[in-house]
């Protein structure tokens, strides 16, 4: 399978002659970028119908809108009886919410996040909880708090077939609901939790184009209708123009991404936040186009170059749940570095140590070469520091580990850290699926000319390679740990009132048992 670079668009854009894309060729994100720059300018090149193309999958057909936009049936699941949902859903769904509220703890001390709070403290009151903080702020700000909370850090749980993290809108969302709604009952928030969820996978992996957003954060939308409109027993048609309405509100772009600003953690909270204000403008009359996913100007029209596949969002819906295959993160770094940390870590566990590496190549897919295969500045923020391989793996090799406290303001101007990310080269390898986030192949060069291999082929956390219930929980102790929280707090209490929900544990429980530190205790 060919695959179109950029190179080959300036070279066709030097010469002025058409750029010939051979059927069934890749087009990658910085080509395709560079596409639409010069369309912008009128000197793009010409040649055969070039559009964008998925870095997942070659290019679906564009799909005219259906009778029933696939809003409606999400909308009817939306409503799915609480027997309906199976238990070990309900119990993986107990085990997304622990780590977001863990992860969120940790967000507590995260670029941005801090400020974010206080200024929704300036204006907002009401009865929904901020994680790691007193506060309590009306529903859709205390969802855009704690979405930020849980993504600020990026060590979230990610849902690789559709490039989001679900968990980042639909965790805040719920809780601002159940709050909000003096829900009592742990298996209600627990079902409302993993609908919202399974919405925004079912929305995000139907789409087969080049997202021209940050999709994590238009998910965070749907998500955050499904738990409001559910737990707020918002009746069907007002749900439907809720969905309409949220999203209609704005999508948030990949420029956060690519300049490393802290608000791009904020995106899936901004997103939950407009689904929940989205439920409370449907109950009071507002309307919404219907045909929102699949109508002309519609989501996927809009966002992802008209290519969807219909079936991937209702194929078993209510049945089989793709919200199973949600990862939870080993390291708080952007998912597509994992598997080159993975490979890091373990040659180090059999004896490699970085003076003895004279280079390092990461062959790896496309998407992650692009994305995340830049050295990062000296400066460089938090946010480029957790979305960069040459930083992520040569911290893991230097410390034997990627935890929170090796992404650290500038870690990456550490003279050891820029020497051995110097010798670190990553690849797009042409026989690796462009958007596959494994395999990743891994050849290391040592000082005495012998070279040692390693290919990654299933990432921790993985639903082929998951955690044990003892790594989570060394992974909540973790977060709680660099959250800074008084000594007294400890997170037993939490990790109880969590297990309980599906057998009934309340919501109160839950809510009594959340990390919290008051301004003076965060400043000790």
């Amino acid at each position: 399978m060919q695959i179109v670079t950029e190179r080959d668009v300036e070279r066709a854009a030097l010469a002025g002659t058409p750029l010939i894309i051979p059927p069934g060729a890749i087009v990658t994100p910085a080509a395709r970028d560079r596409l639409r720059a010069l369309e912008r300018t009128g000197t793009r090149p010409s040649g055969n119908g070039v559009s964008p193309v998925s870095p997942l999958a070659p290019a679906a057909t564009p799909l005219e809108p259906a009778a029933d936009d696939l809003i409606g049936p999400l909308t009817d699941f939306v409503a799915l009886p609480l027997e309906r949902i199976p238990r070990d859903v309900l119990e993986f769904a107990a085990v997304l919410l622990l780590d977001c509220l863990a992860v969120g703890a940790a967000g507590r001390v995260a670029e941005g996040t801090p400020g974010l709070v206080a200024a929704l403290r300036a204006s907002s009151r009401g009865h929904a909880p901020v994680i790691g903080f007193p506060d309590r702020l009306a529903a859709p700000d205390a969802a855009l708090a704690n979405g930020a909370l849980i993504h600020s850090t990026e060590f979230d749980p990610a849902f690789e077939a559709g490039l989001i993290h679900p968990m980042a809108g639909a965790a805040p969302a719920a809780l601002a609901a159940a709050a909000e709604a003096r829900i009592a009952d742990g298996r209600a928030l627990l079902a409302a939790l993993a609908i919202a969820g399974e919405v925004a996978c079912r929305v995000s992996a139907a789409a087969r184009g080049v997202p021209t957003i940050y999709r994590c954060g238009a998910m965070g939308a749907f998500a955050g209708v499904a738990a409001g409109a559910r737990l707020g027993s918002l009746d069907r048609a007002a749900t439907r123009h809720a969905f309409g309405i949220a999203a209609s509100l704005g999508a948030p772009c990949w420029q956060p991404h690519v300049e490393g600003s802290s608000v791009h953690g904020a995106l899936p909270g901004f997103g939950a936040r407009s689904g929940l204000l989205a439920v409370a403008l449907a109950r009071q009359g507002s309307t919404g186009p219907a045909n929102i996913l699949e109508g002309p100007s519609g989501y996927y029209q809009t966002y992802e170059g008209g290519c969807w596949e219909r079936e991937r969002a209702l194929d078993g819906l209510g049945e089989r749940w793709l919200l199973l295959d949600s990862e939870i993160k080993p390291y708080p770094a952007g998912r597509l570095t994992h598997g080159p940390i993975d490979g890091m870590l373990e040659l180090r566990a059999e004896g490699l140590r970085a003076e003895d590496i004279a280079s390092v190549v990461i062959e790896c897919s496309a998407v992650i070469a692009e994305r995340t295969g830049r050295l990062p500045p000296p400066d460089a923020s938090l946010v480029h520091q957790r979305l960069s391989v040459p930083f992520t793996a040569a911290q893991a090799l230097l410390h034997g580990r990627l935890g929170l406290g090796e992404i650290r303001n500038g870690a990456a101007a550490d003279p050891l850290v820029r020497d051995m990310m110097a010798r670190i080269e990553v690849r797009a390898a042409p026989d690796i699926p462009p958007g596959a986030f494994v395999p990743v192949r891994l050849a290391v060069r040592t000082r005495s000319g012998a070279v040692l291999q390693r290919e990654v082929t299933r990432l921790r956390g993985s639903p082929a390679r998951p955690l044990s219930r003892e790594e989570r929980l060394a992974k909540v102790a973790h977060c709680w740990s660099f959250a800074g929280l008084p000594a007294w707090r400890t997170p037993d209490a939490l990790i109880r009132a969590v297990e309980a929900l599906p057998d009934g544990g309340t919501v109160d429980r839950l809510m009594a048992a959340l990390p919290v530190a008051s301004d003076r205790e965060r400043a000790r």
